[in-house]
């Protein structure tokens, strides 16, 4: 399976998508994962670009709840952001960090273009949980860092939250 197609995979189960067995031929995860790599126009240059992942989110979305992107750079301050992602967590809305990863603590510095999934924020300790599903063992998994990691992974240049 390749990074991308399994980076596309995974923050769709996380959130919540379903695909319809009437979209794609057959009912194997490969499948699924052909039919979410095109639709998020996912390629091996680009990777897959922040809009039509929200596209795609909206798409098969079989709840309701209407994701968007905005620009990590764009909140005024973390205290937004904290409001934005806890805000989209009471709808039942994981979040998806656009991140840049040098920035989290346990990528000792290494830098890489990422979507992460973001499905929990503990006000009481100020911490959130990352799901990564990064191919690299020592990355992939699920991950408590402080909300300051995230906000500051995602208020990089060029960088999104999806909610």
């Amino acid at each position: 399976m390749k990074k991308t197609e399994k980076i596309i995979l995974i923050v769709f189960l996380l959130v919540g998508m379903v695909l319809p067995s009437s979209y794609y031929a057959g009912d194997t995860d490969e499948k699924k994962i052909e039919t979410l790599e095109v639709e998020c126009g996912t390629n091996s240059v680009d990777g897959t670009y922040v809009y039509q992942m929200v596209n795609a989110l909206n798409k098969y979305n079989i709840y309701g709840r209407v994701y968007q992107s905005k620009l990590g750079s764009s909140f005024s301050s973390i205290y937004s952001f904290k409001d934005c992602i806890a805000t989209s967590l009471t709808c039942g809305k994981p979040v998806v960090l656009h991140a840049r990863t040098q920035y989290l603590d346990y990528y000792n510095g290494k830098s890489y273009g990422h979507y992460l999934s973001l499905d929990v924020y503990d006000r009481r300790t100020d911490d959130v949980r990352i799901v990564d599903c990064n191919y690299m063992e020592e990355y992939y998994g699920i991950h408590t860092v402080s909300v300051e990691e995230a906000y500051n992974c995602i208020s990089a240049s060029g960088r999104y939250l999806i909610y």
